[in-house]
C-alpha cells in the first residue's frame, strides 16, 4: 500500500516532469487550408513520432488506430501494423490483436470510434491546441455531403 508520503512524492514527481510544448493557434503554420483526405495534426504527430522509434502512449496508439479504421476500413490493419513495426516494443502478434479488437474483428467484437478533439486535447495529443477547428480528427479533410464544402475551419471560415 501506498503511504500519504509516497503519494505526495508521486504528485510532485507528475508535477515537475518536463511538458510538451504546445503550439498556439496563432503558431500554426495556415499556408493552405487542409485538402479532402488530409490527415489531422495529432494524427500526423503520432505517426512520425512512432516512425522516429519514440515511445508513445497507449492513448495516441488508441486515437492513430481508431483514426485508420475510420477513414480506411479493415484495409487499416496492414498500413497500421507497417506504422507500429517502428515502435520500440513492437509484437507483431499482439499488435494484430490489438488492432483488430479496436476494429470490432476480435474480442468483444465492439468497434471503437475515433475520439473527439477535446478528449485528444484532455489526453495532451492534440499539437495545435484545438486550431484545426474540428470537433473530432474522424471529420478532418471530409467533404460535407451535397455542399463540396471541407469541414475544416481555418482562420474562421469554413472551406
Amino acid at each position: 500500500f501506498l503511504t500519504l508520503d509516497d503519494l505526495m512524492a508521486l504528485i510532485q514527481r507528475r508535477e515537475e516532469a518536463p511538458k510538451r510544448p504546445r503550439r498556439t493557434s496563432a503558431e500554426v503554420p495556415r499556408e493552405e487550408p487542409p485538402q479532402a483526405g488530409d490527415k489531422p495534426p495529432c494524427i500526423v504527430e503520432v505517426e512520425e513520432n512512432i516512425k522516429r522509434g519514440e515511445e508513445v502512449g497507449h492513448f495516441e496508439r488508441f486515437l492513430l488506430a481508431t483514426w485508420y479504421f475510420k477513414r480506411y476500413g479493415d484495409n487499416a490493419v496492414q498500413i497500421l501494423m507497417d506504422i507500429f513495426r517502428h515502435a520500440p516494443d513492437f509484437d507483431p502478434k499482439k499488435t494484430e490483436y490489438q488492432l483488430r479488437h479496436i476494429s470490432g474483428q476480435a474480442g468483444g467484437r465492439k468497434k471503437y470510434s475515433v475520439p473527439s478533439c477535446s478528449t485528444v486535447i484532455a489526453n495532451g495529443a492534440c499539437p495545435v491546441g484545438g486550431a484545426c477547428g474540428v470537433k473530432s480528427p474522424a471529420v478532418y479533410g471530409i467533404r460535407r455531403k451535397g455542399l463540396g464544402k471541407l469541414v475544416i475551419k481555418t482562420g474562421g471560415d469554413v472551406r
